[in-house]
C-alpha cells in the first residue's frame, strides 16, 4: 500500500506497512479505557428495535417492565424502564478503524491528532457552575430563594455527579498515540518537485504530430 503526502513543493511517495494485530489490541484498550461514558435511563411504551444501536457502542442494555400501561389509540400498551451505557468512541479509535480498512488518507489526520477531551472535564466544569448557581440562590432572604430553581439544580448535580463516577477512570487516548504510530511504517519510495509534475501534466496535454520515417 501506498500513500502520498504533500509539502509545500514536493510530492513523496511512501509504502506503508501496518501491523494489524498490534493496532486491534491497542484499539480494544483505547476503546475500553478511552471513550466517554453516557449513561440514558428513561420510559418507554415502544421497545427500540436493534437497528436503532446499530452505529453506537451501546453496553450494560436493560430494559423491564415498570407495570404501567399506556393507551395508544385503542391499544394498550405496556412500558418499560429502557437504561444503557453509550460509549463514544475518540478520535484515535476510529482512525485505527480506517488504517484497517485500508484508508491511507487518514494518515494525514492521524499525525496532526493532539488527543481527545475526557468527559469528565467537561463534566466537572458544569459541576462547578451549578454548585455557584446554588449557592447564589442560598445566599438570597429566605422569602426571595425560587425553591423550584434549587430543586432543578440538586437533581442536575446528582446527575453530574453520576456522570464523574462514570468517567472517572477513563483516560486520554494520546497516551496510545506513540504506541499506534509505531504500528505504521512509512518507507519512503520517491519524490517529485511540482514544478516537474506541473511540467509532465502541460506536456501530456499537448498534442504532437509523430514524424514519417523516409
Amino acid at each position: 500500500m501506498y500513500y502520498y503526502e504533500e509539502t509545500d513543493n514536493e510530492i513523496i511517495k511512501y509504502e506503508v506497512k501496518i501491523d494489524r494485530e498490534k493496532l486491534l489490541n491497542l484499539r480494544y484498550n483505547i476503546v475500553n479505557k478511552c471513550s466517554k461514558i453516557k449513561h440514558y435511563c428513561y420510559e418507554t411504551d415502544n421497545l427500540p428495535e436493534l437497528y436503532f444501536f446499530e452505529d453506537n457502542d451501546i453496553r450494560n442494555y436493560i430494559s423491564r417492565k415498570t407495570g404501567e400501561k399506556k393507551e395508544y389509540f385503542e391499544e394498550e400498551r405496556d412500558v418499560y424502564e429502557i437504561t444503557y451505557d453509550e460509549y463514544q468512541h475518540p478520535k484515535l479509535a476510529d482512525y485505527i478503524d480506517k488504517l484497517l480498512q485500508g484508508n491511507l488518507k487518514v494518515l494525514s489526520k492521524l499525525k496532526k491528532y493532539k488527543g481527545d477531551s475526557l468527559e469528565k472535564d467537561y463534566v466537572i466544569e458544569l459541576f462547578n457552575e451549578s454548585k455557584q448557581i446554588i449557592m447564589k440562590e442560598l445566599n438570597k432572604p429566605l422569602m426571595n430563594i425560587n425553591v423550584d430553581d434549587l430543586v432543578y439544580e440538586v437533581e442536575y448535580l446528582q446527575t453530574l455527579q453520576s456522570m464523574i463516577k462514570l468517567n472517572e477512570k477513563q483516560e486520554n487516548a494520546i497516551s496510545y498515540y506513540n504506541a499506534v504510530m509505531k504500528c505504521v511504517t512509512l518507507t519512503e519510495v520517491d519524490r517529485l518537485n511540482k514544478d516537474d509534475i506541473k511540467r509532465i501534466r502541460e506536456f501530456q496535454g499537448t498534442s504532437y504530430t509523430k514524424k514519417n520515417k523516409h
